[in-house]
């Protein structure tokens, strides 16, 4: 098994094509469509009001002393009556988290782009998303040569 494979290269066009096509489409709002801009900038910043970064982390140290902390427990115990019990609470724990992460993520970039382009938010995300293709096509050019 190599990096560069037809199956890899044909998934990753894929993708590619979708985040280019999301980000010209969302720079082209920026440019043309104001309203829309607006519309969608107060949305971000009521979801982004709703979700700072101290509540997240309140909330994570909550979600691990009631949910983790039990799982621990019971793996250190390792009672053989409750291997699925484990198996499902460590998945439904990885869900929980995983939410978390790109949640918190999400929201750091869009405070970093809020900074960078002066309250641009929907052009400088198209930007990045059309960026993060262009890797993609940079992957199928390897592709051929490799």
């Amino acid at each position: 098994m190599t990096f560069f494979n037809d199956n890899a290269a044909n998934f990753i066009q894929h993708i590619s094509l979708l985040l280019e096509m999301l980000g010209f489409f969302l720079t082209y709002v920026e440019l043309f469509k104001k309203e829309w801009v607006i519309a969608f900038e107060s949305r971000v910043k009521k979801v982004h009001e709703k979700v700072s970064l101290k509540k997240r982390a309140r909330l994570g140290f909550i979600k691990f002393t009631t949910l983790a902390a039990p799982l621990l427990i019971l793996v250190i115990a390792r009672p053989e009556s409750f291997t699925i019990q484990i198996i499902i609470g460590a998945i439904i724990l990885g869900l929980i988290y995983f939410y978390d992460f790109v949640v918190v993520s999400m929201t750091l970039l869009i405070d970093f782009l809020n900074r960078l382009t002066n309250g641009r938010v929907a052009g400088s995300v198209g930007l990045l998303l059309v960026s993060l293709g262009m890797l993609g096509e940079v992957y199928q050019v390897l592709n051929i040569y490799f």
